[in-house]
């Protein structure tokens, strides 16, 4: 148990060692990512300001913050492992909805790709201002698809975490379960 170099380990139990990489550890702010026996998800932790003139994450009590945070990952990845059924369950509504949202507002879905014409016709240069125009609305969609895949992770997949708060896990979670079915081969 402990932080050796870039490499923190854990004990759950007496048969379960976690293992993981630190991606960041500075003063104020630790990246950690798990490697063993799940991989795929990472999280970080932020020193809070009213403990950063006594403490930070790089001295003796950092290690107990790196253990804490490779704790936490492990129960995340146990817990959609262990409900694996409804997590896949829960990424294809999830894919489904940000599929017809994509296929409703994506500006380049509009159909104006497809626009083939001869150039220098009254068609290509229609075409053209067209594109351009639908190019000034893509900050926009993309804006709202991250509002979205939000309100989807809420409404999907927090319910099926038990109570675990996965960092990012709007974008986190689904690339966990999409990593999950091709471990699979499902």
């Amino acid at each position: 148990m402990g932080v050796y170099g870039n490499n923190v380990t854990y004990s759950v139990d007496a048969s379960t060692k976690v293992t993981g990489k630190i991606l960041e550890r500075s003063p104020f702010k630790l990246d950690i990512t798990i490697t063993s026996p799940y991989f795929g998800l990472h999280t970080i932790g932020i020193m809070r300001p009213e403990y950063r003139n006594t403490e930070d994450f790089t001295n003796d009590s950092g290690v107990h913050d790196c253990e804490v945070l490779l704790e936490e990952l492990y129960y995340e990845c146990k817990v959609m492992e262990d409900r694996a059924p409804e997590f896949i369950e829960a990424l294809a509504r999830f894919d489904g909805e940000l599929a017809n949202f994509d296929t409703t507002f994506s500006p380049a879905k509009s159909g104006l790709e497809r626009l083939k014409v001869e150039q220098g016709t009254i068609e290509s240069l229609l075409g053209g201002f067209v594109q351009g125009m639908a190019s000034k609305f893509e900050p926009a969609y993309l804006d709202e698809r991250v509002d979205l895949e939000r309100q989807l992770y809420a409404s999907i997949f927090e319910p099926l975490l038990d109570g675990e708060v996965v960092y990012q896990g709007y974008q986190q979670v689904p690339e966990y379960v999409r990593g999950m079915v091709a471990r699979r081969g499902l």
